[in-house]
């Protein structure tokens, strides 16, 4: 449950990315504006963010119809939030804690960080560079 200062924070956090004059803001203000989604990431098809309203990570289309689908998986999840606080630091405390049975992420070794391929320098890793994932989830079994 997102407290008042939860929601303060990712507000704060929607402006700050509003306010941008990049061309990822550019593409995405109307968007975030509209649903109250503070974007954080995406893949070939869709972008994924945290809904201001109660601080589910959602997926959803840059352009209508925007589709907008919570994000069950746990990883995905993660992914997300990791990726969130790296981009807007205040977001930390929506990260969980690493919990007893987690694993290290078996994409980068625990490191946060995927060192093989074509990545540039610092490219978040799958566990959106926390290095842990939840050992029930998504990408823990492959």
């Amino acid at each position: 449950m997102l407290t008042a200062d939860h929601r303060a924070r990712l507000r704060r956090s929607l402006d700050s990315f509003i306010e941008e004059d990049t061309p990822r803001a550019r593409k995405l203000r109307r968007v975030a504006k509209q649903l109250a989604i503070l974007p954080i990431t995406d893949d070939s098809d869709r972008h994924f963010g945290i809904r201001l309203s109660d601080g589910k990570v959602v997926s959803f289309n840059g352009n209508e119809p925007f589709d907008l689908q919570v994000v069950v998986l746990p990883n995905a999840q993660l992914a997300v939030l990791g990726r969130a606080w790296t981009e807007f630091p205040e977001l930390a405390l929506l990260v969980p804690a690493r919990p007893a049975d987690a694993i290290d992420c078996p994409a980068c070794g625990g490191s946060g960080l995927i060192r093989h391929g074509d990545s540039p320098a610092g490219f978040s890793c799958y566990c959106g560079g926390l290095g842990w994932l939840f050992s029930d989830g998504w990408l823990a079994r492959t």
